[in-house]
C-alpha cells in the first residue's frame, strides 16, 4: 500500500510533491536564516526570497521589470504562468495582476506555515533590528506588512 505524498487535490498546482518538497525546504532555510540573521545585516537578500513566496501574485510583474525578485523561485514563476496569470496562455484577463485574488488561495493554503510562522519571525526580528537598522528594518517590516 502507497503513501500518498502530496497534499489535497484542491490546492491545485501547490499539493502536487515537487512544489510540497520545495517548500518544505524553504521553510527550513528560511527559518534557520530568521533565527540566526545578525541585526546589523541587511536583511535585503532574504527579504527578496521572503516576499516571492508570501506574494507570488507580484512576480510576473516584478520578473518583467527585470528584479531580482523574479529570479529568486522557479517554481513560483512556473506557478504564475501555469495558473494564467502572465498573459503566457492566452488568457482573456487583462487586468495587471498585483493583488491577491481567489485564483491564489490554493497557494495561500499550500503555505500557510510561511503567513503562521515566519511571519510573526520576522516581526520580531525587525522589531531587534531597529536600534542597529532603525530606518532600513521599518521599510522591511511595511513591506511584509
Amino acid at each position: 500500500k502507497s503513501i500518498a505524498l502530496q497534499g489535497p487535490r484542491s490546492l491545485g498546482a501547490s499539493a502536487s510533491i515537487g512544489p510540497q518538497a520545495y517548500a518544505r525546504q524553504l521553510y527550513r532555510m528560511m527559518h534557520r536564516a530568521l533565527s540566526l540573521w545578525p541585526d546589523q545585516r541587511s536583511i535585503k537578500p532574504f527579504l527578496r526570497v521572503f516576499m516571492v513566496v508570501l506574494e507570488p501574485w507580484r512576480v510576473g510583474n516584478v520578473a518583467s521589470k527585470g528584479g531580482d525578485a523574479g529570479r529568486s523561485s522557479t517554481y513560483l514563476s512556473d506557478l504564475v504562468k501555469s495558473v494564467g496569470l502572465d498573459g503566457s496562455h492566452g488568457s482573456s484577463r487583462s487586468r495587471k495582476v498585483t493583488e491577491y485574488g481567489q485564483e491564489w488561495e490554493h497557494h495561500v493554503l499550500a503555505h500557510l506555515p510561511f503567513y503562521l510562522d515566519l511571519v510573526p519571525m520576522f516581526l520580531e526580528l525587525s522589531v531587534s533590528r531597529v536600534a542597529a537598522r532603525g530606518e532600513t528594518s521599518v521599510q522591511d517590516l511595511v513591506k511584509v506588512l
